[in-house]
């Protein structure tokens, strides 16, 4: 409860004695009094009662964010490390080709010429077959 809650509270409450008294007295000027103080306190605690929800739903956006935020952290920490281990991967594969490579090289170097020949004749032909158009 915030000032302006317990304030709004009290006039209201006061407005109401106020009224009563100037009830009883037949004095209609209080009791005018009285039912303008209740009227101004209800206000005042109206505005204060929405003052705390517009506080709480500060508070609890912000704890929001927070969680969003942590989750993004998270996020962002298991995507790097799927990546690095991605990427360990990629380089052992390519370590195997290398190997594979080499040792079919070294058994086979005249088919390995040829198929290399191959190759960049056919590299070269889409590259040329390219920049005709």
């Amino acid at each position: 409860m915030n000032s302006d809650t317990a304030e709004g509270s009290l006039r209201d409450i006061g407005g109401k004695v106020k009224e009563a008294v100037g009830d009883i007295a037949g004095d209609s000027k209080t009791t005018l009094e009285g039912k303008a103080d209740q009227a101004i306190g209800a206000g005042q605690k109206a505005y204060g009662t929405a003052r705390e929800a517009v506080s709480e739903g500060a508070e609890q956006a912000r704890g929001l964010a927070q969680d969003i935020a942590g989750a993004a952290g998270r996020t962002a920490s298991w995507v790097s490390s799927e990546a690095a281990e991605l990427s360990d991967m990629a380089l052992a594969q390519a370590g195997q080709a290398r190997k594979y490579a080499t040792s079919q090289v070294q058994e086979k170097p005249v088919t390995m010429l040829l198929l290399a020949g191959l190759v960049g004749g056919i590299i070269g032909h889409v590259l040329s077959s390219a920049s005709r158009r």
